[in-house]
């Protein structure tokens, strides 16, 4: 899914090897609020914020994706707070540029790291 805004609450996004890349796609200045989704086994990322994009995920489960449960890239800056990742190789991932808020995140069983913050 691309999204650009609105409410995105309880959805079951689990595709395996039939969803080429991610569960949840954000970009540009989309500012969405993502609540207790399922996104599991996509081949790449659960939630992938990129761009300029916000907005809110809240009590989503991102287990076992190919990749990351929920990558922060850019300049994105999203709110991610009680979400559970799992089973993936990173549980969160954020790179140099972008600047998520993180609360109460549980990460945990991820093959390389449950953390990785590239930020200064």
């Amino acid at each position: 899914y691309f999204l650009t805004g609105g409410l995105f609450f309880s959805c079951l996004l689990f595709w395996g090897q039939f969803n080429n890349r991610d569960g949840i796609f954000i970009s540009a200045d989309a500012a969405p609020e993502l609540v207790e989704n399922m996104c599991s086994e996509n081949l790449e990322y659960g939630i992938y914020y990129a761009g300029q994009s916000g907005g809110s995920a809240i009590r989503n489960q991102c287990i076992s994706n190919g990749k990351v449960g929920i990558a922060a890239t850019e300049n994105s800056m999203p709110l991610l707070q009680e979400n559970i990742c799992y089973g993936n190789q990173a549980g969160i991932f954020i790179t140099e540029t972008a600047n998520p808020t993180l609360v109460n995140n549980e990460l945990y069983d991820n093959s390389q790291d449950d953390l990785v913050d590239l930020r200064p």
